[in-house]
């Protein structure tokens, strides 16, 4: 009964955040691309003004695409300023991702899901008990740590073992200050990054511009 239960809550969960991902993707397409590109400098400041930031050697990231807050600036940066640079494989018929050293986006080679990826070279491989500072994609982060994701689980199977910090970029007219539909899989960030604000969530420390 208690496993009937738990499965019914699990399908409850997703349904709301399949209207959810709907609902936000139509509000993210609808940011005109001056306002994206200024909103995302915004983001991009804040980061690179972060302690966690500055001291950390190693840098994981994703890769932006589409109307994602853009993560290309943050990666040439952390290269220019002498930081290793990790960014993401999917491996699909696995359902996980794979970090890999880059040291330049030209490396960079279109999946065939339309993602810019690295080569899957064995020297390059970044263990996941790496120390490091890593930056996660969502379509929508709540002041609670949690993150809705595409629906892939990719990042929250990543994360499972990642015991460093874990920064949600994210715009903040996409901000929930309601909590987000979670399941028990679902990992929460350590931080929560908008143009306006760096967050903790679970702690008093917030700053504003």
């Amino acid at each position: 009964m208690q496993q009937l239960k738990t499965r019914t809550k699990s399908l409850q969960i997703e349904e709301q955040k399949i209207e959810l991902r709907k609902n936000l993707r139509l509000s993210r397409s609808l940011l005109d691309e001056e306002t994206r590109k200024r909103v995302d400098n915004g983001v991009f400041q804040n980061l690179i003004s972060m302690f966690e930031f500055k001291g950390c050697g190693y840098l994981l990231t994703y890769v932006s695409g589409g109307a994602e807050v853009d993560t290309r600036a943050i990666i040439s940066y952390a290269l220019q300023h002498n930081k290793t640079v990790a960014v993401p494989r999917c491996i699909p018929s696995e359902n996980k991702l794979e970090f890999y050293r880059i040291e330049s986006l030209d490396e960079l080679k279109q999946s065939r899901f339309g993602l810019l990826e690295p080569d899957a070279d064995p020297d390059k491989k970044v263990e996941k008990s790496l120390c490091g500072l890593c930056l996660v994609p969502g379509l929508s982060f709540d002041r609670f740590g949690n993150r809705l994701g595409y629906g892939g689980g990719y990042y929250d199977r990543y994360l499972e073992r990642f015991s460093s910090v874990t920064i949600g970029l994210c715009r903040s007219h996409l901000l929930s200050e309601e909590k987000l539909p979670c399941d028990f899989h679902d990992k929460e960030v350590t931080l929560i990054l908008t143009e306006r604000e760096i967050s903790c969530p679970g702690c008093s420390m917030q700053q504003c511009n």
